[in-house]
């Protein structure tokens, strides 16, 4: 009995809490017209189970101008954003109608280099959790600041898992590392998501997507339904992987006038990946010896798998390019019904 009656007491003990910033009730959270007016309230009181609904408007890590403060997603916690503030269920959101956007821009208006290093993070998660209907905009931290994934930084996550569903990113930008997203050590899916003009710096890698210091594991992700435009970096101007993946999947994306010196996707290292029912049209790089696509690992155990896939008017600009635009080392992987 008892094993049975704990888990029913903490579902019971659930609670939603709304988050509205014209709200004018009581500020307790506990429904709409009560909502917290601020995103940082609910994050400070929730307890594994609850959840956060976000309706649409602008909300900013902080008031004042901390760059180091952002939205630390909590264990157990999952938030839904795309509300007008009305709903009992999130089927019944119209996300696009109501865009509810997490803003780093806390200093001067329109002046990034006061911007908050990073918008969101989910850092040491141990459940599964859920980040749903967010415009993710505007983090900015320089080169050699430390702080890396400018919309989204997603560390020791490998004991949970996160799922960003319905989100963009917009406008983010990292010197080093990840400049939409960084992730070590972490479970992540990516479902009908849109990356739009993230950046890393002129050494910065990972424009998109960077997956870095493995702290202790190699990483899981999965991009579904998915488009990429306009990102840019020196190396993986929409996906770098830094380190190795343990398992690496993309399935019905789309990759256009993405930039990069030296490569706009680049993976070294995998226990296994595949790349499906997708696009690479019109990206551009500009070095001697730059690869729109490009898969480094040689190791024959390490096969990467392209099924029903299009590169298409991708291009070297530089003067003598002194490599392919597609290059994949080594002859085990695979590559079947695709047209390049």
């Amino acid at each position: 009995l008892t094993a049975i009656l704990i888990p029913l007491a903490t579902c019971a003990y659930a609670t939603r809490y709304h988050v509205h910033g014209a709200a004018l009730g009581s500020a307790n959270g506990l429904s709409w017209a009560n909502a917290f007016t601020n995103l940082q309230e609910a994050l400070s009181i929730v307890i594994p189970g609850d959840e956060i609904w976000v309706a649409a408007g602008q909300y900013k890590p902080t008031t004042g101008t901390s760059r180091t403060i952002s939205f630390n997603m909590r264990n157990g916690v999952s938030m839904y954003g795309g509300f007008a503030g009305t709903e009992s269920t999130t089927d019944e959101r119209d996300i696009a109608n109501n865009p509810t956007v997490l803003n780093g821009d806390i200093g001067e208006p329109g002046s990034a280099s006061d911007n908050a290093h990073r918008v969101v993070t989910a850092i040491s998660i141990n459940t599964h959790i859920v980040l749903d209907g967010f415009r993710i905009m505007n983090g900015y931290s320089a080169s050699g600041s430390g702080y890396n994934g400018g919309g989204l930084n997603v560390q020791h996550v490998l004991n949970g898992s996160l799922l960003v569903r319905n989100c963009t990113f917009v406008n983010n930008y990292s010197g080093t590392y990840g400049g939409g997203i960084y992730l070590a050590a972490a479970n992540l899916t990516i479902e009908n998501c849109d990356f739009l003009n993230n950046r890393a710096g002129t050494g910065g890698d990972g424009g998109a997507i960077y997956n870095g210091n493995n702290n202790g594991g190699y990483s899981n992700l999965v991009v579904l339904n998915s488009r990429f435009k306009n990102n840019s970096a020196r190396r993986g101007a929409c996906l770098l992987g830094g380190l190795d993946f343990n398992t690496l999947g993309i399935d019905r994306c789309i990759f256009t006038a993405n930039s990069s010196e030296l490569s706009i996707i680049e993976i070294d290292g995998f226990t296994s990946a595949t790349i499906s029912n997708s696009y690479m049209i019109g990206n551009a790089v500009d070095d001697s010896f730059a690869n729109v696509f490009r898969v480094q690992t040689s190791a024959a155990a390490e096969v990467l798998t392209l099924t029903n896939c299009t590169f298409a008017q991708n291009f070297n600009l530089y003067a003598n390019p002194g490599s392919e635009t597609i290059r994949v080392y080594g002859t085990h992987h695979r590559m079947e019904n695709s047209i390049v």
